[in-house]
């Protein structure tokens, strides 16, 4: 991925983040107003990884019904990351010490 040092333009354009999450979101609910857009670094606490100068785009909507929020990452080469579902399981039992 490609970094960037937080000085100039980041890699991707807030406004081709914007279109590729439009895009993006429109394929999952059909429609969705922007609520906020974050700029973040992938592992801002640690100056030793490899991801510290790595950002995203997390850009996160408001869909109908209810006004429940999709969140939409975009990576600074324009790839959409696309959510894994896992299947659910209980949790098992405890003895009442956390692990």
């Amino acid at each position: 991925l490609p970094h960037w040092r937080g000085e100039g333009s980041p890699p991707v354009s807030i406004m081709k983040a914007l279109r590729l999450a439009r895009k993006w979101i429109a394929s999952k609910s059909g429609d969705g107003q922007v609520d906020h857009i974050l700029l973040r670094p992938i592992n801002p606490d640690s100056s030793e990884s490899k991801y510290r100068l790595t950002y995203f785009y997390a850009i996160e909507f408001r869909v109908s019904p209810y006004g429940n929020h999709i969140t939409c990452l975009v990576l600074m080469d324009g790839t959409v990351l696309e959510p894994k579902f896992l299947p659910w399981h209980e949790p098992g039992p405890t003895n009442g010490l956390s692990q």
